[in-house]
């Protein structure tokens, strides 16, 4: 269940800002009391995604081991700045394993719970 939130007082500022960002996106002009408005929503909108986003890193370290979220990050980050995914060997190796058994374990886990 989502929590109800208050409303926020934003410094204006912080308004002028606002506007100034709205009316460059938009090409429209927004008053004070609806950028304060609008600026809560945000705010509050981003506080859910990180209420959510922490659910899910709870739920992920509840059903995954240790290594099963080291070789998860390892692909992840392999394929974000080499460009590929990494092999069975290669992610064996950088959990410590020297069987790749063991990496192909690891991944048929991780593709069970859907990564």
């Amino acid at each position: 269940m989502l929590k109800r939130f208050a409303f926020t007082e934003f410094p204006e500022k912080s308004l002028k800002e606002f506007q100034e960002i709205y009316l460059k996106e938009t090409g429209q002009e927004i008053g004070l009391r609806d950028a304060n408005q609008l600026a809560n929503d945000l705010y509050h909108l981003f506080d859910v995604f990180d209420q959510v986003s922490e659910q899910s890193e709870e739920r992920l370290r509840s059903e995954l081991t240790d290594n099963e979220i080291k070789a998860l990050n390892f692909i992840e980050k392999t394929q974000q700045t080499e460009k590929r995914t990494p092999t069975v060997r290669e992610i064996s190796a950088h959990l410590g394993f020297k069987s790749s058994r063991t990496g192909y374990r690891i991944l048929k886990r991780l593709q069970k719970y859907g990564h």
